[in-house]
């Protein structure tokens, strides 16, 4: 079984979240918490792609573990390589609503009301430990909430909004890959309609962020979530829509444009004549894919020159003294007991 990701993209409104997510796993299947119109227009109108998406209505946290388990038990999670779930924030909240409308009677007659946030921990506890098991890639969308406090006066990093502000940090921990969903107008990939970035910085008390395969770790990232996957040693098997798989040879060769010193424009210019040798068509959706392509092969190109440029320094760093010359080597075990002890 190859290795499946957890993941978490959460921001602010209309900052390209369900775009980026889309462009990484364009064959998910997809659970729409905030309506299948959105995510069919993004998909469509900025991809070139139908998406497929659950038909039948998910309204709360119970409804959307129900779904993973009935993938898992009926062997369905091998016709999807991806799970994304397009609208957490939304689903949270519906189930409070859910809980508080359908309240918890106390043995005293009065209702419970840290029952709806009770369920809420529960249910996402289990929904994070089915994703993680479920054997496919899970991909979660949200909106975010700012730094606050909690009631007792204690600080709490912004993060995704999760119906409970106390949810920021528990979520996030079972994740693999934890990104905020930024502006960014200083992206040389704005001529192809790219202004944003993902924010990774885990040492940034002030955001919950975090990538495990320690490509997003920088700052500001490259708006482009299957990029910073491809970049990692993890094979994710990212699979392109069947026909499309030449939008990873034009990336290839843009990236290695920009790894050489060339500008991102005429880079551009190189993948759009070397996508035309292979997309079929010249209409509204050909000229999609090949942009597609572009904005794969600039993502590249930055995410491979920065680690270049990474290890170059780590080259001429100074060794640190003391430093064990033994490497990928687990201790001895451990002395065998003395007469004493036994």
């Amino acid at each position: 079984m190859s290795t499946t990701l957890m993941g978490l993209v959460y921001g602010q409104p209309k900052r390209m979240k369900t775009s980026m997510v889309a462009s990484a796993f364009p064959n998910a299947l997809w659970v729409p918490g905030e309506g299948a119109n959105a995510i069919r227009s993004v998909a469509e109108n900025e991809w070139g792609f139908s998406p497929t998406i659950y038909e039948h209505p998910i309204r709360t946290l119970p409804d959307l573990l129900g779904l993973l388990t009935m993938l898992e038990e009926n062997e369905l999670v091998q016709d999807y390589p991806a799970v994304c779930v397009d609208g957490m924030t939304a689903l949270c909240d519906s189930s409070i609503r859910f809980w508080q409308d359908n309240p918890k009677i106390t043995d005293k007659g009065k209702v419970d009301k840290f029952y709806p946030y009770q369920q809420l921990k529960d249910y996402l506890l289990r929904i994070s430990e089915a994703s993680r098991h479920i054997g496919v890639h899970v991909i979660e969308v949200a909106h975010e909430q700012e730094p606050s406090t909690t009631n007792e006066g204690d600080f709490l990093p912004g993060g995704p909004s999760l119906g409970s502000k106390k949810q920021v940090l528990r979520v996030p921990a079972w994740c693999d890959f934890n990104a905020r969903a930024v502006v960014n107008p200083e992206y040389p990939g704005g001529s192809l309609g790219m202004k944003g970035g993902l924010y990774v910085d885990v040492w940034d008390p002030q955001w919950v962020t975090g990538d495990r395969n320690g490509v997003a770790k920088d700052g500001i990232m490259p708006p482009n979530i299957r990029e910073i996957l491809h970049a990692s040693e993890t094979d994710y098997q990212l699979h392109r829509i069947e026909g499309l798989e030449w939008q990873d040879d034009v990336a290839d060769v843009m990236a290695a444009a920009i790894v050489q010193g060339m500008d991102f424009e005429a880079s551009i210019d190189l993948g759009v004549n070397e996508a035309q040798k292979h997309a079929k068509g010249t209409g509204r959706t050909t000229q999609l894919h090949i942009r597609w392509a572009a904005q794969d092969g600039i993502a590249r190109g930055i995410i491979r020159k920065r680690r270049e440029a990474n290890i170059f320094e780590a080259r001429l760093a100074p060794p640190v003294l003391g430093a064990s010359s033994r490497s990928g080597k687990t201790p001895p075990p451990p002395p065998p007991p003395s007469p004493d002890e036994g």
